[in-house]
């Protein structure tokens, strides 16, 4: 089993894909980074490959294996290295615990039970200054995935440096949780960085993962 983190980012867009593969080049070798064209959940699920773009290595090709459980992600994305290492759904998130848009929509319907439980903890969380500036949940396991919300909506005055901040702290919960294998599955779209430039995740996210890195390395 491979130690350190593997990341699968995962975008429908074409441009916004390119992007985030030259913004991501940078963390590798010391992270695996796979930067993929295809839907989000159902590359987690394993129902798609997506389309690999950039330089990672592994499977490019964007045919469907609908049948194919969870933990196909291993086998489909990533080397056989991280095969069935836990896995780690990171989604930007609003403070209700509301699925608001396409993407929060198509985890809760993937994901209902653990949707639901991150919905709990938000509407339990008493209110408090760093409240949708990045605070971070995360849900209870399931079939060897959880998700990893990081609340971001409405949007913080801080913008990137918050979104960086959450990004960053969630992969510390993940790693917390996961031991030193694990796998993160995230995405450009505007639930983290709003919708006019949504490629800015990737630069937030490169940089979050570099605050890890840090960490881990100190």
């Amino acid at each position: 089993m491979a130690t350190g983190l593997l990341l699968a980012f995962v975008d429908r867009d074409a441009a916004t894909v390119e992007a985030a593969a030259a913004t991501l080049a940078i963390l590798q070798p010391r992270v695996a980074v796979r930067v993929l064209r295809g839907d989000m959940v159902a590359v987690a699920l394993g129902q798609e490959l997506g389309e690999e773009v950039g330089g990672g290595s592994g499977a490019s090709s964007a045919s469907a294996t609908a049948a194919a459980p969870p933990s196909a992600l291993a086998r489909h994305v990533d080397s056989d290295a991280f095969r069935d290492v836990p896995t780690f759904i990171m989604y930007g998130a609003n403070t209700a615990g509301l699925a608001s848009g396409n993407l929060q929509k198509a985890i809760s319907e993937a994901f209902p039970e653990q949707f639901a439980d991150i919905a709990q903890q938000m509407c339990q969380a008493p209110p408090h200054d760093g409240f949708g500036h990045g605070e971070v949940f995360v849900s209870h396991e399931s079939r060897n995935i959880r998700l990893l919300a990081v609340s971001l909506f409405p949007r913080p005055s801080e913008g990137p440096a918050a979104v960086r901040r959450g990004a960053a702290d969630a992969l510390r919960t993940a790693q917390a949780l996961a031991g030193p294998s694990f796998r993160v599955v995230s995405h450009a779209l505007g639930s983290f960085t709003g919708h006019p430039r949504p490629q800015d995740f990737a630069e937030c996210l490169a940089g979050a993962v570099e605050d890890w890195l840090s960490d881990r390395d100190s």
